[in-house]
């Protein structure tokens, strides 16, 4: 689903359901406690084939310029986290990977996507998305960061059915769900965990416990404020082309 990284305003009163990311309907991220405890393994997701339609649109800005000469360092999959109490445990359902430094020349490591993974608990989906650099938790002035999973009810869709979305400013992060009829009150969890953004919503929230098929973007820009050569942009889509599909066994 195509979206913005500008916010509409909002008003008091307004429904529950609307076209536009309003951020009444977000969620900010949830406080990280650390422990010394070390975060459950989830088990290897199963294999799945990558569709060869066409995949989903995301961010409104230009294609990013061609990838860095240097060498991609190696494919990374996210670490799955702990889960708090009345949660999990997680298996792993799906997996993307995405090579290192392919989101462009201008934008920074934290833009760019190295991999996705989906967890299931019976009750809830887990998307954790693993970028290159830690994220900040609010970005510099007059920067943007959109990162976003899609959800797919069929291979070779063009537009998802269902998106979890956070958009990152100087303001800090918002967590979104789009859905068929639109945008709708975020109903789960969202945490920034170091590299990772982890969204955890009710199967339910994205059509129910089922297989399906997912891609990743991230979308950058940064305002040069009026100077000759100052405006940067960066995005990424892992995969490049395509979905890839989860199982749920």
């Amino acid at each position: 689903m195509l979206l913005a990284l500008l916010l509409s305003g909002c008003t008091v009163g307004e429904p529950d359901v609307s076209p536009t990311p309003r951020r009444e309907l977000a969620v900010r991220p949830e406080p990280v406690v650390t422990t010394a405890a070390a975060a459950p393994p989830a088990s290897s997701a199963p294999a799945a084939p990558t569709a060869p339609g066409p995949s989903a649109s995301a961010g409104t800005g230009p294609r990013p310029q061609g990838a860095t000469a240097t060498a991609a360092p190696p494919v990374s999959r996210p670490e799955p986290v702990a889960a708090p109490a009345g949660e999990g445990p997680y298996r792993a359902v799906g997996t993307v990977t995405d090579p290192g430094r392919d989101h462009g020349t201008q934008g920074p490591a934290y833009a760019d996507v190295v991999g996705v993974l989906l967890e299931d608990d019976g009750t809830r989906l887990r998307a954790t998305v693993r970028m290159g650099g830690a994220v900040p938790l609010r970005t510099a002035t007059a920067e943007v960061l959109g990162v976003g999973v899609d959800l797919y009810d069929r291979s070779g869709e063009f537009e998802s059915d269902y998106q979890l979305f956070a958009d990152g400013g100087d303001d800090g992060w918002f967590a979104y769900l789009s859905t068929p009829e639109g945008f709708v009150r975020y109903p789960g969890r969202f945490q920034i965990i170091g590299d990772q953004l982890v969204f955890t919503v009710p199967w339910s929230a994205v059509g129910g416990r089922r297989d399906g098929w997912t891609k990743a973007f991230a979308d950058w820009a940064r305002d040069g404020g009026g100077t000759v050569g100052g405006n940067a942009t960066a995005n990424d889509r892992a995969p490049l082309a395509g979905t890839v599909g989860y199982q749920l066994g």
